[in-house]
């Protein structure tokens, strides 16, 4: 799928679902997920949905805050000093239709 931007166009692969989404995901020691430059233009910021799973020691992971602006996720580790994690992050597309 070609997505056709103010900056360019980027190439998607298709997702077997029934809605038009994006996602992106990976590992991080990170507090702050950097979302895709793309998806400033593309998703429906009040559908979107971050996962985090821990990796090795309980580290009590919440999403601080979304912040649309700079296009980050921010991540708190709520008692733990270091972070090791991954995520997936899941948007709604707002520049096309719902499928019916």
């Amino acid at each position: 799928m070609r997505i056709n931007l103010k900056k360019g166009v980027v190439v998607y692969g298709p997702t077997n679902s029934p809605e038009n989404t994006v996602f992106v995901h990976g590992r991080t020691n990170k507090p702050i997920i950097d979302l895709p430059e793309e998806w400033g233009e593309i998703i429906n910021w009040k559908n979107i949905s971050v996962q985090v799973t821990p990796y090795g020691l309980q580290q009590n992971l919440i999403v601080r805050r979304i912040d649309k602006e700079k296009l980050e996720v921010h991540i708190q580790s709520q008692g733990c000093p270091t972070m090791d994690y991954f995520y997936m992050i899941i948007a709604e597309r707002s520049d096309i239709e719902k499928p019916q």
